[in-house]
């Protein structure tokens, strides 16, 4: 019981609310609740509550990462010389 409780517990404590989230980003509550109806970031319904993995946040911001053109065109991510 103890285990499972604690497993629980250290779940919860990588789940982060709208406002968590937002404050995450950089972005606005509105933004967050956008990106969650339209589906776009993974999420988990706790009874009447929305939560948020950090980690799958995190992946979702990694994702969306652009190149920069040294990389582009020397295909690294050192400055060109």
């Amino acid at each position: 019981m103890e285990t499972s409780r604690r497993q629980s517990n250290e779940l919860l404590g990588q789940l982060l609310n709208t406002e968590e989230v937002a404050t995450l980003l950089g972005v606005s509550v509105m933004t967050v609740r956008r990106l969650k109806d339209n589906r776009i970031v993974p999420h988990y319904k706790v009874g009447r509550s929305v939560r948020f993995s950090r980690f799958e946040i995190e992946t979702y911001v990694r994702s969306g990462r652009v190149g920069s053109v040294n990389e582009y065109e020397y295909g690294s991510t050192t400055k060109a010389r």
